[in-house]
């Protein structure tokens, strides 16, 4: 297929009857094929694909350590006791005004350095742009809460989240614990991918065969300013609600882009990053849009073997 491009000041708008035809597929196949069409630009640009080398290539999760300075992930936490007025634990959205939202997407200088944003360009094969920030605080207590169950987030396929830990990530506290691509692909084996959310587990040996053992578990435990960096559709994972502190986290989503993430800030700025149409489900929006837009299309179909798989893309358009 061959697609045309309009320039739009530094940004790139494919042609429309390229946008029309992938948005007449599947939603997952509709991120893959803007996915294709950025890895197509990004390779004609470096003169091939980068080569993916690091643990989140090779695992589908890392951890990141000294994205943030302390003192200044610090002073976010504080600020975040004066925001939350009504907490409802185990989860707690925090209220933003404008001033905390120029704050937090600041930040994304330090979280996104050179190096940051290098991993993440050779893991998707293409540049990536910011598509949405959330921050949240997990406390113990309150009542069971679905992403404490085993897990991947129906999103697209090359989704990526960086968990930015503005307070430490101890053996007691709140936290993440996840499984590599190759435990997530044998618990897929096992019939255990995208369940629903009423049968989802806590415990991985309720969906084991007994003659198995069971996939390794990870869970990073974290400095004040580290963050864990995964493919959320890819790699199962679950929260834990910790028996101690709080636990203090800035949710950065990112998505496959035809320009950098910082070529859509010096547009569109921060505001855009904090948006919660229909929730947080990036699946459900039009990637062809210079900024994300609601797409409320539900194919109504079995997910694809390629997403149970955990593939960034399938076959035919790789």
């Amino acid at each position: 297929m061959k697609v045309e491009f309009i320039r739009d000041g530094d940004h790139l708008v494919v042609d429309q009857k390229t946008e029309a035809f992938f948005r007449a597929l599947d939603p997952q196949e509709t991120h893959a094929g803007y996915h294709t069409i950025c890895r197509s630009v990004y390779a004609a640009a470096k003169d091939d694909l980068p080569i993916i080398n690091s643990t989140l290539g090779k695992d589908g999760v890392d951890a990141w350590h000294n994205c943030l300075d302390p003192a200044a992930a610090e002073g976010i936490s504080r600020r975040i006791d004066d925001a939350i007025t009504e907490p409802t634990p185990p989860n707690t959205n925090v209220p933003l005004d404008a001033s905390f939202r120029h704050d937090l997407g600041m930040l994304l200088h330090d979280v996104l350095s050179p190096a940051a944003t290098a991993m993440i360009e050779a893991y998707m094969g293409c540049h990536f742009r910011v598509v949405q920030c959330q921050l949240y605080r997990t406390q113990t207590g309150g009542p069971p809460h679905i992403s404490f169950r085993w897990h991947r987030d129906m999103e697209p396929m090359a989704q990526v989240h960086i968990m930015l830990y503005l307070t430490p990530g101890g053996p007691d506290h709140p936290g993440t614990e996840f499984l590599t691509l190759e435990g997530t692909r044998r618990m897929a084996s096992y019939g255990y991918a995208f369940p629903k959310f009423s049968e989802r587990i806590m415990d991985l040996r309720d969906a084991v065969p007994d003659n198995q053992p069971l996939p390794k578990i990870w869970r990073p435990e974290l400095e004040v300013g580290g963050a864990t960096v995964f493919g959320a559709p890819r790699v199962l994972h679950r929260g834990l609600d910790g028996a101690g502190d709080k636990r203090d986290v800035l949710l950065i989503n990112l998505l496959p882009s035809l320009v950098s993430w910082e070529t859509d800030i010096s547009r569109f700025g921060w505001d855009h990053l904090f948006w919660d149409f229909g929730g947080s489900n990036t699946l459900q929006t039009n990637p062809f849009a210079l900024t994300l837009e609601p797409d409320t299309r539900f194919s109504g179909n079995p997910v694809n073997e390629w997403v149970i798989n955990g593939d960034l893309l399938p076959d035919a358009f790789g």
